[in-house]
This record gives C-alpha cells, sequence and structure tokens, in this order.
C-alpha cells in the first residue's frame, strides 16, 4: 500500500486506500490508520482523512512509532 501511495501514477491512490482499509480492518493499528489518512488525504476526502487520523490517535499513535522518512506528513497532519 505505501509504494502505490509514493508512486503517484494513475489510480494508485485508490489502490492504496483499499489496501489499508483491509489492513486496518484486519490488524488495526495506529500506523495503519496513520497511512490510510495518507490516502484519504492524496484523494482530497478531507473528513474521512480526518476521521482516520483521529483513530490513529486513539490508538495512542506517536510519531516514534513512524519511519523518520514520515515525521514530516505525521507533524503536518496533525497540525491541521
Amino acid at each position: 500500500a505505501l509504494v502505490r501511495l509514493n508512486r503517484n501514477e494513475g489510480d494508485d491512490a485508490k489502490i492504496a486506500r483499499e489496501l489499508l482499509l483491509d489492513v486496518t480492518s484486519l490488524a488495526p493499528s495506529g500506523v495503519a490508520f496513520f497511512h490510510l489518512a495518507l490516502a484519504e488525504e492524496k484523494l482530497k476526502n478531507t473528513l474521512d482523512s480526518k476521521a482516520a487520523l483521529a483513530n490513529a490517535q486513539r490508538r495512542k499513535l506517536k510519531q516514534a512509532d513512524l519511519h523518520p522518512l514520515e515525521w514530516g506528513d505525521f507533524r503536518r497532519l496533525v497540525s491541521k
């Protein structure tokens, strides 16, 4: 899903979103919901992105749980 999300080609963001919806339903975690929030944001689904981020935060997601390259996205989403 993350490869698709970062490729920015064709329907990659939509495919990433579908994969992440599967992941969050099978193995919900703060990290998975954070990645879903990024996919929703990329698709301009603002409310769904906020809902996914709220789910991540309810699961106690911290910046340190993410790869350092994702820290900027984390700070950006949290500050919105």
